[in-house]
């Protein structure tokens, strides 16, 4: 949560409810941050990509496709200008429908298509049980649900992983059950993190592993830590989350305005939390903070098959069941240790290269200015060269530098 008084956006809408603003998600956490995904883990899945951009599938406008292909949904407009926000990121509200997105963001992870201003359709959010459970109801193959399968099946590979230090620290404190709903998993994230830890803006860890230091409980935490805690204690119940901030229009605001009002959110408004995924519908927010649990309240259909326990989670007919367990990642995985592997033999790649076209320069200028020169045939271009090389007095020391390159690089 934000404490600036700079603008940051203004919103206008013809019929105001509480609002989520996505700038930036994130799924790899690394102990002390979220990262996007590696680009090693885009490029090993290039061909679902291509898949999805070809059928111009993009997850930050899913929940809205996914009402048009039921032909439901009431939207309303939405009107959202960048004021002094980062401009390299385009924040969207969840349900929104546009056409303002490009490859880009075929991962997920934010939209990064900069505009000024955007005007939008957004579909009901707090309706999204409800969309699944009409889409389990139509056994129609569109689309739509064929991108959906694809991009699902990536959900399930990249959003349930977490640190084995990290889950052993959290599943000590924190026990999940098992074959838990979105809902299941949900309530007793609350009431673990209710139990635990505090709410205090500003807030600070310490320790190499924010989520591990906070397990033990009696921590007080900022929404930066509840959106943390709360995404990887959902992954340890096997349900796909991730780090999410951008800016919220809160209850209160949206109360305060008249139909087509603009509000003027400042940084004030800045504010981090957790998403889900809802197998056949898509990223869904989820607010552990105190004050914000209640923003987005879901409505759950009467009739579904868990409908009586009032626990949704429809399965959708004709789309893969998945796994729903999480992928604990031994330590020597984790992404800050992949970086500095690339960076270390990068640098020893550099180096060696340097050392070895230093050393033929060096035996190459020997060679021509002395009687070791090999190619009598070239006798008649010995002289220039050796001249040459005596003119720049060749810097032998370059070639000791390189060795303590090679040592430091192998050394890090």
């Amino acid at each position: 949560h934000g404490s600036g008084s700079q603008t940051a956006l203004t919103v206008t809408m013809d019929r105001w409810e509480p609002l989520y603003l996505r700038g930036f998600a994130a799924g790899e956490y690394t102990g002390r941050s979220w990262q996007p995904l590696e680009g090693e883990a885009l490029a090993a899945q290039s061909d679902t990509l291509y898949t999805l951009q070809r059928d111009y599938f993009f997850p930050s406008t899913q929940v809205s496709a996914a009402w048009q292909d039921v032909s439901g949904g009431e939207s309303r407009t939405v009107t959202v200008a960048n004021a002094g926000a980062c401009r390299q990121r385009l924040y969207l509200p969840y349900g929104a429908a546009t056409d303002a997105l490009d490859a880009a963001d075929l991962a997920g992870e934010g939209g990064r298509v900069p505009a000024d201003a955007v005007t939008l359709s957004v579909y009901p959010v707090e309706d999204s049980y409800l969309l699944q459970d009409a889409l389990s109801r139509s056994g129609d193959d569109t689309p739509y649900r064929q991108g959906e399968a694809v991009y699902r099946q990536w959900v399930y590979d990249h959003y349930l992983t977490v640190p084995q230090s990290t889950y052993e620290a959290l599943t000590r404190a924190f026990t999940p059950e098992s074959d838990m709903t979105t809902t299941q998993a949900k309530a007793a994230v609350l009431a673990w993190l209710s139990q635990s830890v505090s709410y205090r803006q500003g807030a600070s860890v310490s320790g190499g592993d924010i989520a591990a230091a906070m397990a033990s409980g009696g921590q007080q935490g900022s929404d930066i830590h509840y959106a943390t805690l709360a995404a990887l204690l959902l992954r340890c119940c096997g349900v796909p989350a991730r780090y999410a901030e951008g800016y919220v229009v809160t209850r209160q605001q949206a109360e305060a305005m008249v139909p087509g009002g603009t509000l003027t959110l400042t940084e004030q408004s800045s504010h981090a939390w957790t998403e889900y995924y809802l197998d056949g519908v898509g990223w869904l927010p989820f607010d552990a903070a105190p004050g914000y649990t209640d923003l987005v309240e879901y409505r759950l259909p009467e009739n579904g098959p868990e409908g009586e326990n009032g626990q949704g989670d429809t399965p959708v007919p004709g789309t893969p069941v998945q796994e729903r367990e999480p992928e604990v990642v031994p330590e020597e995985e984790q992404p800050q240790d992949r970086r500095a592997e690339y960076v270390r033999n990068a640098l020893l790649t550099l180096a060696a290269v340097l050392a070895l076209g230093l050393l033929a320069l060096g035996a190459l200028a020997l060679g021509l200015s002395t009687d070791f020169f090999p190619w009598r045939t070239f006798c008649s271009i010995r002289k220039p060269f050796s001249t040459f090389f005596m003119q720049i007095q060749f810097p032998w020391r370059f070639v000791g530098m390189a060795v303590p390159m090679l040592s430091a690089a192998a050394a890090w």
